[in-house]
């Protein structure tokens, strides 16, 4: 059984807890691996019954809360998705997830579990210890603050056990060997829980009022976190600032995320033998995470709230994010006048073995707003830094003018595990002005050509004397391919270097106008070719009609306006290639067919927009038995299920 017990939980995030032994070193990392699988599991298993009785315990400050529904009842329908998916063959306890909570953390019979559980952050209460209080429902209040006090103390029983002491309110404060304290205070039938006194005193007046549509946005899932954007900027504008300039720092900072990105981008761009777009890359990673307080500020300034949910059955995970915008604000007028297109651009794209697929069903018009709200205030950041700008400024007329040349768009990246590893091949369809499309594109291909030959700026790293950089040769062909009597231009882009071109070769980009429609390939054989035209001239919708797709299309929210897909068992291909072309290991594993794929789709309808994305729960099951598989044979161990459930 796995061990959530406080202490357990408490041994495992402490930086001075370390095993000392070979046995309780194995002991430790099998329970941090599955201890945080199991715990989010059981998270996703508390569910609630009685909404108004804990909403009505939640403090009127309350900006933004996580709130989850009856815990028998979701406890019982995670098991039994948690077993659809597979996940229980790696751990039997997971079956039971309440159960297994409950014993692990000593406080079996002391939940209710018809109740609910929810966490509140207040605005202005000071410090961020005292801004959050979780309330759990209780049968037992005292025997639940001595399970507590028991299962803070440890499991040693030569260690001194945890302090416990209650003030003249009634606030419990235990204080473990280790760690912070913890306070408890009784709410009616909660135990509420926090890390501070003032965080679980109880407040005075009325508890949080919700309105109708963020309620029913929590009651339509098992988990609810939802963000109410208006009552966070009445209480603290200026902190929502210093925090959204602090994840400014974090992701582009040295070693963040979009530095990350630059990174692996340069490094990737070269193993495939396509451009090597550092200098614009580069520029745009660095300018970037300057945009984002104003877009995030945008947001909570014209969002009334927002509501993230998880909700699952035996068939699927489901999961949404939806925002409710403040009437006549800028994304509401923005975001209100998008109306989904009637076509379907994903019935453009030939039958085949895809990575992922894309569409969209955005008109020129929106695309073009949308785009150059974000690229206009861009630019004016970058009139202090002159050579950003003239690494940045000539795409941005090629891509208004694709834009505003193109409307509807399917874009597929194809599998091919056996080819080159990296050997990236995508089909991209875009209804509107094509012969103004393919201007634009061969525009843009034009302006990477200028780009890179651009004098590296003080922050690029200057080339070792010995390794001299790459550079890259674009050779442009006009009308020099026919198929299937439609010309095509071509472009090809090759990055070379002193000893000979980078791994991969060249990239093949060609491009043709066919009536209304633009085709455009990367790395595409004649034989790609000829089968995207006849759908694009005859409308034949052979992929549109795959069974397996249609079965998450369902799914999904039929006014999209960005749908996408991602073929699971073709990423399992591609890992299993990366293994063993560039480990030189060979897994040996046998790939499934025709999984259903997981589906996102973004859609704005009445004054809200909406992400959704499901997982179907058999696909989760094939992803982690192959998982296993090849986990088992990187180490040599059998492939057999646990029967007793024990780490």
């Amino acid at each position: 059984m796995i061990d959530l017990s406080p202490s357990t939980l408490h041994q495992l995030s402490s930086p001075d807890s370390r095993p000392t032994s070979r046995a309780s070193q194995a002991k430790s990392t099998r329970r941090r691996l599955f201890a945080s699988l199991a715990a989010c599991a059981a998270i996703l298993g508390l569910q609630s019954a009685s909404y108004a009785d804990v909403l009505a315990s939640l403090p009127s400050g309350t900006s933004a809360l996580v709130r989850i529904k009856n815990l028998a009842q979701t406890s019982e329908r995670l098991g039994t998705q948690l077993k659809a998916m597979g996940l229980t063959d790696w751990e039997r306890s997971l079956e039971n997830p309440l159960d297994t909570i409950t014993k692990q953390a000593g406080v079996d019979g002391l939940i209710d579990p018809a109740g609910e559980i929810a966490i509140a952050f207040v605005e202005g209460d000071g410090a961020a210890v005292d801004k959050a209080v979780g309330l759990i429902p209780v049968k037992d209040y005292n025997a639940f603050v001595e399970a507590m006090t028991k299962n803070l103390s440890g499991n040693n029983p030569e260690a001194k056990p945890a302090e416990k002491s209650v003030d003249d309110a009634g606030i419990v404060r235990i204080k473990p060997q280790r760690g912070e304290p913890m306070f408890i205070n009784q709410w009616g039938n909660y135990a509420a829980i926090g890390g501070s006194a003032k965080a679980v005193t109880r407040r005075d007046g009325p508890g949080l009022k919700l309105d109708e549509w963020t309620l029913a946005q929590l009651n339509n899932a098992d988990i609810g976190i939802a963000l109410l954007a208006q009552r966070m900027n009445q209480a603290d504008p200026d902190r929502i600032k210093n925090s959204i300039n602090a994840a400014e720092q974090m992701a582009g900072g040295a070693g963040g995320p979009l530095a990350q990105f630059r990174q692996m981008s340069a490094m990737g761009s070269s193993m495939m033998g396509g451009t090597y777009a550092g200098p614009g890359v580069d520029a745009l990673t660095r300018i970037l995470p300057t945009q984002l307080p104003r877009v995030l500020e945008t947001f909570m300034r014209d969002a009334e709230s927002a509501v993230a949910g998880i909700r699952f059955d035996e068939a699927n995970l489901n999961i949404t994010l939806k925002s409710k915008l403040v009437p006549d604000s800028y994304l509401a007028k923005t975001l209100g006048s998008i109306t989904p297109l009637e076509v379907d651009p994903i019935n453009w794209l030939p039958e085949d073995t895809y990575l992922s697929v894309s569409s969209s069903r955005m008109s020129a018009e929106t695309s073009t707003i949308l785009v150059n709200d974000l690229i206009d205030p861009l630019l004016e950041t970058l009139k202090d830094s002159p050579d950003d700008l003239a690494r940045v400024q000539p795409y941005v007329g090629p891509l208004k003018e694709l834009l505003k040349a193109g409307g509807p768009v399917a874009a597929g990246v194809l599998s091919r595990p056996n080819d080159p590893v990296l050997s990236s091949q995508i089909v991209y369809v875009s209804q509107g002005d094509a012969a103004g499309q393919k201007k634009a594109l061969l525009d843009l291909f034009r302006a990477d050509e200028n780009v890179l030959k651009l004098p590296p700026t003080t922050t690029d790293k200057p080339a070792r004397p010995n390794r001299p950089a790459p550079t890259t040769e674009f050779t442009f062909g006009e009308a020099d391919k026919t198929v299937d009597g439609v010309a095509f231009d071509t472009i090809k882009v090759e990055v070379k270097r002193a000893r000979g071109p980078m791994t991969g070769g060249p990239s093949l980009f060609q491009l043709a106008a066919v009536d209304n429609k633009l085709v455009a390939l990367m790395n595409g054989s004649d034989d790609l070719a000829s089968r995207t035209l006849a759908t694009v001239q005859r409308n034949e919708k052979p992929y549109g009609n795959m069974t397996h797709i249609q079965a998450t299309a369902e799914l999904l929210p039929k006014n999209s306006l960005i749908i996408s897909y991602v073929q699971p068992e073709e990423l399992m291909a591609l890992g299993v290639g990366v293994a063993r072309d560039l480990l030189g290991f060979d897994p040996k594993v046998a790939i499934p067919t025709q999984l259903d794929p997981i589906g996102a789709a973004v859609s704005s309808q009445d004054g809200v927009i909406s992400i959704d994305v499901v997982i179907p729960s058999a696909t989760i099951n094939e992803l982690s038995n192959t998982a296993r598989k090849i986990f088992n044979s990187v180490v040599g161990g059998g492939d057999q299920p646990r029967d007793d459930g024990a780490l």
